[in-house]
């Protein structure tokens, strides 16, 4: 069995102004991996928003039609500034639902996508 080599999209709030517009859109993420020189990329989401980008899934086939293949990497606190982070670890009821919501979202959006993992902080509460 061989290794599969990837890189991360990174994240807009990260990104050098000259790098800002690769992070626009997931198909803009999925290409990164391209101009690193692998076929895989982790997709740093920063909203369930990002899927509701205009033709995401014509633009998906695409990058599948060149053997792009990725993954994502759900909302996260870690990225930095976020107003409603995903906290499934929050005992409060209201915070916990919204929460679990959006990560039903994202699965669902990443499944929809052809991703091959998604991946999620557990826990990112202080």
């Amino acid at each position: 069995m061989g290794y599969v080599l990837g890189v991360s999209s990174g994240i807009f709030g990260a990104a050098q102004p000259e790098e800002k517009a690769q992070y626009i859109s997931i198909s803009q993420k999925a290409y990164y991996g391209m101009f690193k020189g692998v076929r895989f990329t982790q997709i740093d989401l920063e909203s369930i928003a990002e899927f509701n980008y205009p033709q995401l899934k014509e633009e998906i086939e695409r990058i599948k039609r060149l053997h792009i293949e990725f993954g994502f990497h759900g909302e996260s606190a870690a990225f930095g500034g976020r107003e409603n982070p995903i906290e499934l670890d929050s005992a409060i009821g209201m915070e916990y639902r919204r929460a679990h919501e959006r990560l039903i979202w994202s699965i669902k959006g990443a499944g929809e996508l052809g991703a091959k993992y998604f991946l999620i902080h557990a826990s990112e509460s202080e």
